[in-house]
């Protein structure tokens, strides 16, 4: 059996493409090579997303304890939980839907280590002076980060 690939348009055989149950014939519509370029791709734009809210992270610590490392940090909605914002889910740090929809997600959040993260849904602490992101301070950090220019949208 044999498929086209919808990048590079050469007819493969399936075993070329990599298996999806949500399409019709349970095959990626991008064979193995192109899906590996899109993934690269993806990383790429991403880096910058990244690297900034890193960099905020360890510049600003936990709002709780002040503890800067940035493997045990986290972002942390506040002062109402995700669930309860009436957005649908994504992660905090994704940044494929373009800039705008990351910097207001990030403005909800604050930086929380991980321990008084637990301890904060647990209730024995209180987020009670977060020090919460600004959009400017995360545009900063991400035109820092290596960024492409960027205009924020109006409204």
């Amino acid at each position: 059996m044999r498929k086209s690939c919808n990048r590079c348009n050469q007819l493969l055989p399936i075993s070329m493409f990599v298996k999806n149950a949500s399409n019709k014939d349970g095959y990626r519509n991008e064979c193995k090579d192109c899906a590996q370029v899109i993934k690269q791709e993806r990383r790429n734009r991403e880096k910058p997303f990244r690297r900034a809210v890193i960099s905020y992270m360890k510049d600003t610590g936990c709002c709780v304890c002040e503890e800067k490392d940035h493997a045990v940090l986290q972002l942390h909605h506040w002062p109402v939980p995700f669930s309860e914002l009436g957005r649908k889910r994504q992660p905090i740090a994704e940044p494929s839907r373009g800039l705008d929809e990351f910097l207001d997600n990030l403005v909800d959040c604050v930086v929380i280590c991980a321990n008084c993260h637990l301890r904060d849904h647990a209730g024995t602490v209180r987020v009670t002076n977060p020090r919460k992101f600004t959009a400017v301070e995360l545009e900063f950090a991400y035109r820092e980060a290596g960024g492409p220019q960027y205009r924020r949208r109006k409204g």
